[in-house]
């Protein structure tokens, strides 16, 4: 549920929709003592309607559009939408358990929950990352190490 109490994500999910907005390039802030970051101002309105962040298994936080994140979860439970099977029951726990619904305030930025902040070592230096159909939120040392390793990849 989002910080205004309204619960804007529509499940069930099991159909596929064609992704509007195509997140791209790298943004670097720094969050306030509150843990608000901005959102890069040309991806605002995508967030308009909520934000969904979750932990990545990247040490890094991903945030998806409430249309975004439905289509997210349509995909990784593909075959296994019934949670009747074991299958179907550990990609609801790994995907959907911690997601949270967050809201963008009237300046364009997000507050991170607390729990999220420690997931990035509480640093302020921060950048975002379009990935396409999400962002990443990256500590920038982090961010900086994952660049190297991607280079050397190539």
């Amino acid at each position: 549920m989002g910080l205004n109490g309204r619960n804007t994500l529509l499940f069930p999910i099991y159909t596929y929709k064609v992704v509007t907005v195509y997140f791209f390039g790298s943004f670097e802030y720094v969050s306030d003592s509150r843990g608000r970051v901005s959102i890069p101002p040309r991806y605002r309105s995508a967030f308009l309607k909520g934000v969904v962040i979750k932990e990545s298994p990247d040490t890094c936080l991903e945030l998806y559009t409430i249309e975004g994140f439905e289509e997210e979860t349509s995909k990784r439970l593909g075959d296994h939408a019934s949670n009747r099977k074991k299958e179907g029951r550990q990609v609801r726990r790994n995907f959907l358990a911690g997601a949270f619904e967050i809201d963008l305030d009237s300046q364009g930025r997000i507050l991170i929950p607390p729990k999220f902040r420690e997931y990035l070592g509480n640093e302020k230096n921060i950048t975002i990352v379009g990935c396409g159909d999400y962002i990443e939120i990256w500590p920038s040392s982090n961010w900086n190490n994952e660049k190297l390793i991607n280079k050397k990849d190539e």
